[in-house]
């Protein structure tokens, strides 16, 4: 079968690899359908995120696929299922991998939503759910215009919070966040911060979500109130966070990082089905916050690598 593989000397490779074995007791033989090319595909492909597992397995880390051969001991999944992996390695033909690894897609998602369902959705759900916060607090956070800032911005507009979103382009983004419930849209950049505080009033924030990192760390962080939280949750700028020592001795801002499947903390589908499924109503309920997708057939990989927007590569599997 083929699989996508980090190359030795740099790069992916597209390999001709052993098919998925049989599964055993307990697993389910999965064929690959749709596979995103994701901002963490990228880190790995550079060699940001490069560990033993990554050269070791195909790359990608979320995608879907369908049941078409199932083990002994399996009563709640049947042949023809779409499903979710949860574990790396979707880039291949067909996987092998234990049944609670696995998530059932939701009814009423499209496989492409499906296909982006893995890492986004329950990523800007977590980000809100652990911070603790209450109905009228403020929230800011940038790159507030990509998928997973539209869906932070839809959840905590549910929860009765105030949303600032920070993006690159204010007159792009404006009108589709503020539709989907952001108080207000503004640009990043030195006048951010003055912005950001004459919008709340006099209040401060009490969540920061970064997913740039570097200077637009400490400007998030100078958004926030005493005790305030800034979470850093991506790496679009590839840069060290930057934050004033000053803010972490005078307010005591907490400043830490996300990662969805640390989080997790290897939870299988009995765990993670029940919070997985009402986050299909917001991606159903809310197409706009699906990212324009661009397919790409397997042969063309390379092409899908190097496209950088502004839609997200789509690897299909199916293809020639």
């Amino acid at each position: 079968m083929r699989a996508l593989l980090l190359a030795a000397e740099g790069g992916v490779r597209l390999a001709e690899v052993a098919d998925a074995p049989l599964p055993g007791r307990g697993e389910v033989r999965i064929a690959m359908h749709l596979t995103p090319i994701n901002p963490a595909d990228r880190l790995a492909i550079g060699g940001h995120h490069l560990t033993a597992e990554y050269a070791a397995i195909p790359l990608g880390s979320e995608g879907v696929g369908r049941i078409v051969e199932i083990g002994a001991g399996i009563d709640d999944l049947k042949l023809g299922d779409r499903v979710v992996p949860l574990d790396r390695g979707t880039w291949a033909e067909q996987r092998t991998v234990p049944a609670a690894r696995v998530l059932r897609v939701p009814d009423g998602l499209s496989d492409a939503q499906a296909a982006l369902f893995r890492i986004t959705p329950p990523t800007a759900h977590r980000l809100l759910a652990r911070a603790g916060l209450n109905p009228g607090d403020w929230v800011i956070l940038n790159a507030a215009g990509s998928m997973v800032g539209r869906l932070v911005t839809v959840m905590a507009q549910t929860l009765g919070l105030q949303v600032i979103g920070v993006v690159r382009s204010p007159e792009k983004d404006r009108d589709r966040l503020l539709a989907l419930g952001a108080a207000e849209v503004i640009g990043q950049g030195d006048a951010m911060v003055a912005e950001a505080l004459a919008i709340m009033g006099g209040a401060r924030a009490h969540l920061a979500i970064d997913f740039i990192a570097g200077t637009e760390t400490g400007r998030l962080a100078r958004c926030l109130g005493p005790g305030g939280r800034v979470t850093v949750a991506g790496h679009l700028g590839m840069q060290p966070c930057s934050i004033p020592s000053t803010l972490l001795t005078s307010s005591s801002i907490l400043v830490d990082g996300f990662s969805l499947r640390r989080d997790e903390g290897g939870l299988g589908r009995a765990a993670l089905q029940p919070a997985y499924d009402p986050l299909a109503a917001v991606c159903r309920d809310h197409p706009q916050i699906l990212v324009p997708l661009r397919p790409y057939a397997i042969s063309d990989h390379a092409a899908a690598i190097a496209y950088r927007g502004p839609e997200r590569p789509l690897l299909d599997w199916t293809a020639p």
